[in-house]
């Protein structure tokens, strides 16, 4: 269901930034504001789906953690005192 909100969602939320930008004469400054927010855009849309699934790629964080604690590398200095 998320992607088919971000799908509805997103394209309207852009279109309304666009129309108030567009309803001027575009002028270098209106496009480089435009640009920015465009590309702020970008990186926080990438950020979120790169973390959304955090066990892929391309956001991976290995689970060593995990694997140590289930190794019962990490805990062992408190059982021993």
């Amino acid at each position: 269901m998320t992607g088919i909100s971000f799908a509805i969602f997103y394209p309207i939320t852009r279109a309304r930034v666009a129309v108030r930008y567009f309803t001027f004469a575009p002028t270098p400054l209106h496009l480089s504001l435009l640009s920015l927010y465009a590309a702020y855009t970008g990186v926080i849309m990438y950020v979120i789906f790169a973390f959304s699934d955090p066990f892929a790629d391309p956001g991976m964080l290995p689970p060593t953690a995990f694997i140590e604690l289930l190794d019962g590398e990490i805990g062992t200095e408190f059982l021993t005192k």
